[in-house]
C-alpha cells in the first residue's frame, strides 16, 4: 500500500515538473521574442519569393525581347496611334470624371498597411491575401514615400497598361489588327473597370497580369520556345500572388498549350522545371490565401466559396451581365457576335475563349458578391 502511494507521489511530482517544463518555455518563448522572431522569418521569405517572381518576369521580359519586338513591328503605325489615344481619353477620364478614392476600406487599408511593415520592418505582418499587389504597392512607396494616393495611381497606371496588354492579346489571338482595335475601344471604357482602376483595390493589377500572361500565352502558342514559355509562365505566376483563384485560369494556359502546340514542340519545352518552380514560389502563399478564404463566411449561402453561393450569385447577380448593370448594354451583343464570329472562323480558338469564359464565371460565382450584405465589391452602382 506504502509503495502503491509512493509511486503516485512520484508521478504526481513529475507531471507537475512537466507542467512548469512547458510554462517555462512558453515564457521563454514570449520574453525573448523567438516567436515573434520566427513569424519574421517566415513573413520575410515570402517577400523574398514575390520579388523573386517579379524579378523573374524582368530577365524573362529582357530575354524575349527580339520575340516580341519582332511581332510589334508587323503591326501597322496606325493602331499604335489608335491604342495612345484610347490611353489619353482615359487619363482625361481618370483627372476630370472619375474622383480617386478608396472604397473597400479594410481590404485597401490592410494592403497599405502591409506595404507600409514591408518599407519600415522588412516583413507584411499578418497579411493574408494579394501578397503580389501589397509588394507593387511597396515598390510605389520607394518611389512615392508613404502616401495614401500611391495604391491608387499605381493602380490607374496598370488599367492604362492593361489598354496596350489587351490590344496585343486580341491580335496575337485573333490575328486581326482592325478585330483587336475594335475590342479594345470597348474594353478601354467599361465603367466597372475605370472605377475600380481608381481605387486602391487589387482588381486593376489582376487584370493587369492576367491581361500581359494571356497576351504572351497566346504569343507562345503561336510562336512556341522556351524563351515565350518562360514569359508566359512568369506573368501567370505572378498574377497568382496577386489573386489566388487565378490558379484556376492558369490551368487553361496548358489546356491552350495541349491545343495549340504540336507534340513535337511540346516535348522540348521546360515543364518540369517550370511546376517546380510554381510549387515552391507559390505554396506559402496558396495555402495562408486558400486556409484564409476557406475559414471566413461572409455569406448568407453557405461558405464564401461554395456551391449553395455559386447558385444563389448565378441565380441573383448573372443577370447583370446581360441587362447592362455591370456594363453597357452593346457590349454585351458585341461579345456575343465576337464569340459566334470567333466560332464560324476559327472553332478551336472560340471553342478555347468560351472555356475561358466559363471558367471565370463558375470560380466567381462561387466566392463572396455579396458579402456584408452589399453587392458593391463586384458591382459598383455609383462613383459619389
Amino acid at each position: 500500500m506504502a509503495g502503491s502511494d509512493s509511486q503516485s507521489c512520484i508521478e504526481f511530482v513529475i507531471a507537475k515538473l512537466i507542467l512548469l517544463f512547458n510554462l517555462l518555455i512558453k515564457s521563454f518563448v514570449r520574453r525573448t521574442y523567438i516567436l515573434p522572431l520566427l513569424q519574421q522569418i517566415s513573413s520575410f521569405c515570402r517577400v523574398s519569393l514575390v520579388a523573386f517572381c517579379l524579378i523573374c518576369i524582368i530577365v524573362a521580359f529582357i530575354r524575349c525581347r527580339e520575340d516580341v519586338s519582332s511581332r510589334l513591328k508587323v503591326i501597322p503605325c496606325i493602331y499604335w496611334w489608335g491604342v495612345f489615344w484610347l490611353v489619353l481619353m482615359q487619363i482625361a477620364a481618370f483627372i476630370f470624371l472619375i474622383s480617386p478614392k478608396h472604397v473597400s476600406y479594410t481590404d485597401e487599408a490592410m494592403y497599405q498597411a502591409a506595404a507600409k511593415n514591408i518599407m519600415l520592418h522588412g516583413n507584411w505582418g499578418d497579411l493574408q491575401k494579394s501578397f503580389g499587389w501589397v509588394f507593387l504597392i511597396y515598390l510605389g512607396f520607394i518611389f512615392r514615400g508613404l502616401d495614401n494616393y500611391v495604391s491608387i495611381h499605381l493602380s490607374q497606371f496598370l488599367a492604362l497598361a492593361s489598354t496596350l496588354g489587351f490590344f496585343l492579346l486580341t491580335a496575337w489571338a485573333t490575328s486581326s489588327n482592325r478585330v483587336a482595335f475594335i475590342a479594345t475601344t470597348l474594353f478601354a471604357f467599361v465603367p466597372a473597370r475605370l472605377f475600380w482602376a481608381a481605387t486602391g483595390e487589387s482588381h486593376s493589377a489582376a487584370l493587369f497580369f492576367i491581361i500581359w500572361a494571356m497576351a504572351f500565352s497566346f504569343l507562345f502558342y503561336r510562336y512556341p520556345n522556351s524563351k515565350t514559355f518562360w514569359l508566359a509562365w512568369f506573368f501567370w505566376t505572378y498574377a497568382i500572388l496577386v489573386r489566388g483563384e487565378t490558379i484556376f485560369l492558369f490551368a487553361l494556359f496548358l489546356w491552350g498549350g495541349r491545343l495549340y502546340i504540336p507534340q513535337q514542340h511540346r516535348s522540348g519545352l521546360p515543364f518540369k522545371d517550370a511546376l517546380v518552380y510554381l510549387v515552391l514560389t507559390l505554396s506559402p502563399s496558396l495555402i495562408i490565401g486558400t486556409v484564409y478564404s476557406l475559414a471566413h463566411h461572409w455569406t448568407d449561402y453557405g461558405a464564401s466559396v461554395s456551391v449553395g453561393n455559386f447558385l444563389n450569385n448565378l441565380v441573383n447577380y448573372g443577370p447583370s451581365f446581360f441587362n447592362g448593370q455591370l456594363h453597357p448594354l452593346p457590349l454585351t451583343v458585341f461579345a456575343f457576335i465576337g464569340l459566334l464570329r470567333m466560332f464560324r472562323i476559327d472553332a478551336q480558338l472560340g471553342k478555347f475563349m468560351a472555356g475561358w469564359l466559363i471558367v471565370v464565371m463558375v470560380v466567381y460565382f462561387s466566392m463572396w458578391f455579396g458579402h456584408y450584405g452589399d453587392t458593391n465589391a463586384f458591382f459598383p452602382k455609383t462613383r459619389s
